[in-house]
């Protein structure tokens, strides 16, 4: 009887992929652990760091399936070499065509090519070819303009703009078009200039257009340059000037503030509101447009939290730029200071990395503060006033939307809550109020809120992390894929009452309406359309 001879089984297909298929999983399952978080609202003070963990477990996730397949997968050397050579020369591949790579809030990502102009080099094209504005720049502020960040009231309302509510028939006109430098601040509307802030190689520049031919005016500069390290928040200024008085303020990502002759743009008074303040720039730059006042200019550079200054929130002479006074201890967040009136006291309310407070604006005195943190400080949408005596505030998922009441009792003032639910996180998009209903993009959808309750009323659409402006019943609504869309501003429903496209890159900047104007830009160019106009 002869002996038999053992086999050897090879092992099945699961068993020899186990170690991938899990690497997946796992990738899978966090990825469903996030929307859970999100769609059940579990955990969401969380939210933003299992997001970044995420992004670093499908790095860690790629070196895993990397080294398995080189080192433990059972695979010939010559598949191995084969599959390397093949995967080598894609990425390789794709380095070779990539000039950018960016990413929208949604984490995204948007590639531009090596073939495609870069937008300094439209930019420098653009700027050989087209000559000087004529005629001066007039910057007397109209009934309809847009002087400064949000409108001119700094609420995200343009009053005086009366909008068709139907674009079917006669759909927004263009005007003008052309490439602007990078970055992502606003634009401001006087007279017949429009003023915003664009970064063009190592300088920043603050630069005024013809309004009706949208060709250059005038452009002051002066070294400086934000680069961000990462491809999410994107290099170049991020605020909106503001003009008063025929001059113009602005203030830059790096906290350069200058004041300007509005006519031709030479610098009354320039100095660094970081350096004065000795604060630590903020992770994607200084945003905060400065808010002018009487006399005053008043930005928020917050602190250096390591040997806080106390001068958070400082305050200048319009016309020297002299210090006037500067207090606060908090470091800042991406929001502007802005003039309101609570409890019958104007106030600066400054929307911050700790939360919102309110100040006196002769002395800058804190007069009341109410906490609001989020990771990393991302309180960035702008506060609503929505009655004598309350601001509306929302930021993150973690923290949703809440309304404040401020009141003054006795020598003191005392905010309180008056509801807090998770209706609307309103990111990058400063709110508005309109009736008894707030309005803002919130996870992409415009959401309106009920301000008595707190509760979300209806959220629809698709917009991304973009930006809007209240004109009396409609919403004039710029999208992150620079989609230009027109919505009713009605609590009874969402209706898109038009939609066109306008830009193809990630437009996160404020427009301005004035009139039946629009201007809109995102970091690589800038437009001037005509609204269709409706009757009173």
């Amino acid at each position: 009887m002869s002996a038999e001879t053992p086999t050897t089984s090879r092992p099945g297909w699961l068993h020899r992929n186990r170690i991938p298929i899990a690497v997946v999983a796992v990738v899978l399952l966090a990825r469903a652990a996030i929307f859970a978080m999100e769609r059940f609202e579990i955990g969401l003070d969380y939210l933003f760091s299992a997001v970044l963990g995420y992004q670093f477990l499908c790095l860690l996730a790629v070196a895993v399936l990397a080294l398995w397949f080189l080192v433990f997968s059972g695979y010939s050397l010559r598949t191995r070499a084969a599959v390397c050579l093949l995967v080598g020369a894609a990425i390789g591949a794709l380095f070779g065509i990539t000039r950018k790579l960016e990413f929208d809030g949604q984490m995204n990502p948007q590639f531009h090519f090596r073939w495609e102009p870069s937008s300094d080099e439209l930019l420098a094209k653009h700027l050989s070819e087209s000559g000087p504005a004529t005629g001066g720049a007039d910057l007397t502020i109209g009934p309809t303009d847009s002087p400064q960040f949000r409108g001119p009231h700094g609420d995200g309302t343009a009053p005086g703009a009366t909008l068709r509510e139907d674009w079917t028939a006669t759909p927004p006109k263009e005007l003008w078009r052309h490439p602007v430098g990078a970055g992502h601040g606003g634009i401001a509307v006087a007279g017949n200039s429009v003023l915003t802030l664009e970064q063009r190689g190592g300088d920043e520049l603050v630069v005024c257009y013809d309004r009706t031919t949208g060709r250059e005016r005038w452009a002051f500069a002066y070294p400086a340059r934000f680069a961000q390290s990462e491809p999410m928040g994107g290099d170049g200024p991020r605020t909106t000037p503001t003009v008063a008085d025929g001059m113009v303020y602005s203030i830059g990502a790096t906290g350069e503030l200058v004041c300007l002759d509005g006519a031709t743009g030479k610098p009354k008074w320039q100095r660094n509101a970081l350096a004065d303040s000795g604060a630590t720039n903020a992770e994607w730059g200084m945003s905060g447009s400065p808010l002018v006042y009487k006399n005053l200019v008043v930005v928020n550079p917050g602190v250096n939290p390591a040997n806080n200054a106390g001068k958070a929130v400082a305050a200048y002479d319009r016309s020297t730029g002299d210090p006037v006074w500067a207090a606060g201890k908090y470091p800042s967040a991406y929001a502007s200071p802005q003039l309101v009136t609570l409890g019958g006291a104007e106030q600066v309310l400054v929307f911050d990395a700790a939360g919102l407070g309110g100040y006196d604006p002769a002395t800058g005195t804190e007069l009341w503060r109410h906490p609001w943190k989020t990771d990393m400080g991302m309180n960035s949408a702008q506060p609503v006033v929505v009655g004598p005596d309350r601001v509306f505030v929302s930021s993150e998922k973690s923290n949703g939307c809440a309304v404040i009441e401020v009141r003054k009792e006795g020598d003191g003032w005392k905010p309180r809550e008056v509801w807090r639910t998770r209706a609307m996180a309103a990111r990058f998009c400063g709110p508005v109020m309109r009736g008894g209903h707030v309005y803002g993009l919130a996870d992409g959808r415009l959401t309106c809120v009920d301000l008595a309750t707190g509760r979300k009323v209806w959220a629809d659409g698709h917009h991304g992390n973009g930006q809007l402006v209240l004109a009396g019943s409609v919403l004039v609504i710029t999208s992150e894929d620079g989609k230009l869309s027109l919505a009713a501003a009605d609590p009874a429903e969402y209706r898109e009452l038009g939609r066109i496209d306008v830009f193809r890159d990630r437009t996160w900047n404020t427009p301005a309406l004035a009139g039946k104007q629009l201007f809109v830009r995102n970091h690589r160019e800038m437009a001037c359309l005509e609204l269709p106009g409706g009757e009173r």
